[in-house]
C-alpha cells in the first residue's frame, strides 16, 4: 500500500469519523490474500 493511499483513507477518519473506507480496503486486503493462498481461510 502505498502512502497516498493510505492518507487517502485516513482523511474520512481524521476529519468525519467515517472509518468504512479504511474497513473496505481491509476487506480487498483479506480478498487478495485468499486468493493468493488458493481460497483457504
Amino acid at each position: 500500500m502505498l502512502i497516498d493511499e493510505m492518507e487517502a483513507l485516513w482523511a474520512p477518519i481524521a476529519e468525519q469519523d467515517d472509518w468504512r473506507p479504511l474497513y473496505e480496503a481491509l476487506g480487498e486486503i483479506e480478498e487478495m490474500r485468499e486468493a493468493y493462498a488458493g481460497g483457504d481461510p
